[in-house]
């Protein structure tokens, strides 16, 4: 599968999800994960938070870097224009890898801005219901 993961599922990671946690593993090892510079540029701001214990900031910064080891890196067109809207307009950077990648999954805890089950040929789904389908 080819999977792009939201940032929240590296934070829920970090902060002890084992879910989040047996997700992004199985990811690493067995799935393709799109990444791009955009989705990095959210990824890396959210490991220097205050309100993050310094241990949980480290933590988040080892995730980020492994994910980022195995990652294929897409490289979106600076004319891109997505073809779906999506109730965050920050979150609209994984529609589009998502779709410029050939994305079969998007993995998310964000129900409330993901609202629809696909976007183009990916589905969004949860880690959970990722590690139970897939795992």
């Amino acid at each position: 599968m080819r999977v792009v993961i939201d940032c929240n599922v590296v934070v829920s990671a970090a902060l002890g999800s084992a879910v989040c946690q047996a997700a992004l593993a199985e990811c690493e090892h067995h799935h393709v994960i799109l990444l791009d510079a955009a989705i990095l540029a959210e990824y890396r701001p959210v490991a220097t938070y205050p309100k993050f214990k310094s241990a949980i900031r480290d933590r988040m910064v080892t995730l980020i870097n492994d994910v980022v080891a195995v990652a294929e890196q897409i490289s979106v067109p600076s004319d891109y224009l997505a073809s779906a809207a999506i109730r965050d307009p920050d979150d609209v950077i994984y529609l589009i890898v998502a779709d410029v990648g050939g994305a079969d999954l998007i993995i998310t805890g964000n129900s409330r801005d993901f609202v629809e089950t696909t976007y183009g040929p990916a589905r969004v789904i949860t880690a959970r219901a990722f590690l139970e389908e897939f795992g």
